[in-house]
């Protein structure tokens, strides 16, 4: 069994002043100071990040590993398995579902317009953090990735994925997603993708 979750704030403690260098310096291997470099910047940012143990790491990424290629081979039934019955599914900005069956439903209903293309999801910089209250927030920017059946790759919009994960008798499962697309207007986006199937 994996172990318990590892409790941790979220929240940044303190704050790292950090002193970014010009090419001059680093070639140099110099320590740069306010006089020995004018180009210098002081940035700020967080001092210390959410401590997350081995094993919590390697048991979310596994989820992840298990859950995403559901989704790409088309089985949505097993997908909406790795979330809970009372799970909220949802675009920032432009549509919700709540609870497994309608995550289903929305899922059949969106699926046929990629045909026959290969669906691919890419996530990167996948932050974990262990709340409070015993759930897991994962968050991280992710792509999509549409191939079709001559090889044409084509991508959707760049977006941020955010979880809430809790343990369950069965393993980790998603209570919440959220996406939010790197768009202005979220909701025109999905009118147009609307309009371009009728």
């Amino acid at each position: 069994m994996p172990g318990p979750l590892e409790r941790g704030s979220s929240a940044a403690v303190g704050a790292a002043r950090t002193v970014v260098p010009c090419g001059r310096c680093r070639d140099a291997a110099r320590r740069p100071s306010r006089r020995s470099c004018a180009v210098s910047q002081t940035t700020q940012g967080p001092a210390v990040a959410p401590v997350v143990s081995a094993d919590l790491y390697v048991e979310v990424q596994s989820f992840y590993a298990h859950q995403m290629p559901l989704l790409e081979g088309r089985d949505l039934v097993s997908f909406a398995g790795t979330f809970t019955d009372d799970c909220v599914f949802g675009y920032e900005g432009a549509w919700q579902l709540e609870g497994r069956e309608a995550l289903i439903g929305g899922m059949r209903a969106a699926i046929p317009r990629y045909g026959t293309s290969t669906i691919r999801h890419w996530f990167d910089g996948r932050r974990i953090e262990p709340l409070a209250d015993g759930t897991v927030r994962v968050t991280a920017t992710a792509l999509v990735s549409v191939t079709d059946e001559e090889g044409a790759v084509t991508f959707e919009p760049s977006c941020t994925v955010t979880d809430v994960l809790v343990r369950t008798e069965d393993g980790l499962r998603t209570r919440s997603r959220l996406i939010r697309h790197d768009l202005d207007d979220p909701g025109r986006y999905f009118a147009r993708l609307a309009a371009s199937q009728a």
